[in-house]
């Protein structure tokens, strides 16, 4: 069979990944998204006017995942609220696996040689593929994940605080290296000098304005596979699907230019 060669930049539905702290807004910003689904895990989107489903197991989700994939339907973008209640159902599905096994087992944590969380990691490489098929029959895909704050060492510098995602490690490092928009949502702030001279300080305020991140920091990580700015050219902009997909279509048109 000969090699079909596809030439130039191809569209392909959006895989956006939003996390941050709770209440900023990220599942606001997922239901403005093009006919969106949700997989309401957390039961928490009652003040949205969305459709939503619901699941009570990781294998529930991939049936509807599936059924998404198989079906004629009007979604045009599927949301799973949150990832990290996912990974806890994945974990309890493991747990329970190996509960049948072996007496003693009740977390994740007491499964030696840390088998359980090798076999869950193998569960959540499997749910982004089915993902992947997801955005290969025309959906969007936005996944929710809340954060935690954790302190990193580094030997170049003091220890600090990092905001991550409040996911297994290699489950966040898998995740982060699989989606193509890391988008950090946190609430603006801005610094302000206070005092005089050997008093003088800089202090951090913040307002009820969200903003979205698409370039991490030493505080945080964020990502994006085409460039999310603002007017300004900063990579940060209004926690608004609109603002997004604004900054999206002007660097693909920036990118159509140079060719």
């Amino acid at each position: 069979m000969p090699i079909k060669l596809v030439k130039g930049r191809v569209e392909t539905p959006l895989n956006i990944l939003v996390s941050g702290v709770n209440g900023v807004g990220k599942s606001t910003f997922a239901s403005q998204m093009p006919k969106p689904l949700f997989i309401d895990l957390e039961k928490g989107t009652h003040h949205l006017d969305v459709n939503r489903v619901y699941a009570e197991s990781d294998t529930q989700v991939l049936e509807i995942l599936q059924e998404l994939i198989d079906s004629k339907h009007p979604y045009k973008s599927v949301v799973l609220d949150s990832l990290d209640f996912y990974e806890a159902l994945i974990h309890r599905s493991v747990v329970a696996e190996f509960s049948r096994k072996k007496e003693g087992i009740e977390d994740i944590s007491d499964i030696e040689y840390g088998r359980g969380y090798s076999h869950a990691l193998k569960k959540m490489r499997h749910t982004l593929n089915v993902f992947d098929k997801v955005i290969e029959s025309g959906m969007n895909v936005c996944i929710i994940c809340h954060t935690h704050t954790v302190t990193r060492q580094d030997p170049l510098l003091e220890p600090y605080q990092k905001i991550e995602l409040k996911l297994h490690t290699k489950a966040a490092s898998l995740v982060k290296e699989w989606t193509s928009f890391l988008l950090f949502a946190n609430y603006e702030v801005r610094t302000v000098s206070r005092g005089e001279g050997f008093n003088k300080r800089t202090v951090a305020i913040g307002d009820d304005s969200r903003v979205l991140f698409t370039r991490g920091s030493t505080g945080f990580d964020a990502k994006s596979r085409r460039p999310i700015v603002n007017d300004n050219g900063k990579h940060q902009i209004a926690l608004d699907f609109g603002a997004f997909i604004k900054s999206y279509n002007n660097a693909f048109k920036a990118e159509e230019t140079k060719q």
